[in-house]
């Protein structure tokens, strides 16, 4: 009977420890993420990134898995809008989402998903409901459609109480009143000091 020569014995363990070391304990569904990985990946990242790095690459642009976070994550896995917006979000997202329903009028999903704005844009997580923080005219519409001209939000803030907070924050007419860049103008051009500095 020939004998196993040591050379080759050494060979064949060496191959399978190398081939065992390949496997490890994740599901069969290797390179898919579950259903409802969009909403919930932001914690998962957080608490072990490494484990994407290991199918996404060491710089999350492509890996094994030939799929890059910057898809979604435009200015990198840890932003969460684009980096062209250089933190205006309030005022530039406008152009981007006018863009994506020119290309496809019946849905839009850049900002209208559940990871992000929620799928009606109701909020989801810490990004606000755009329609009750931000566009009260509609998805299209900072202001009421009712004001074709400067008027009428005399009435919605007197229905109001006068509480302007509404206009008054970041990234409409400011928390002081006073304008916001790339947004809306100061409410001292038309009315007085007096006014603005009264009520909430």
């Amino acid at each position: 009977m020939p004998q196993i020569k040591p050379s080759l014995a050494v060979l064949a363990l060496a191959a399978s420890l190398a081939l065992s070391g390949c496997g490890d304990t994740n599901p069969k569904a290797i390179g898919e993420h579950p259903s409802d990985w969009a909403a919930t990946h932001k914690s998962s990242a957080k608490t072990n990134l490494e484990a994407c790095i290991e199918c996404h690459g060491e710089k999350l642009d492509d890996g094994i898995a030939k799929s890059s976070c910057f898809t979604c994550h435009a200015a990198g896995p840890t932003s969460k809008h684009p980096v062209s917006w250089n933190g205006y979000a309030y005022a530039r997202h406008a152009a981007t989402y006018k863009a994506e329903v020119a290309a496809n009028p019946t849905k839009s999903t850049t900002c209208a998903n559940a990871a992000c704005h929620g799928t009606a844009l109701e909020g989801a997580g810490t990004a606000p409901n755009c329609a009750t923080t931000c566009h009260i005219g509609g998805a299209v519409n900072f202001h009421p459609t009712s004001w074709t001209n400067g008027q009428p939000h005399k009435a919605y803030l007197n229905a109001l109480s006068n509480n302007k907070s509404s206009c008054r924050n970041a990234a409409c007419h400011g928390d002081d009143l006073k304008g916001v860049f790339l947004s809306g103008p100061t409410c001292y051009r038309c009315h007085t000091a007096a006014l603005l500095e009264t009520a909430p």
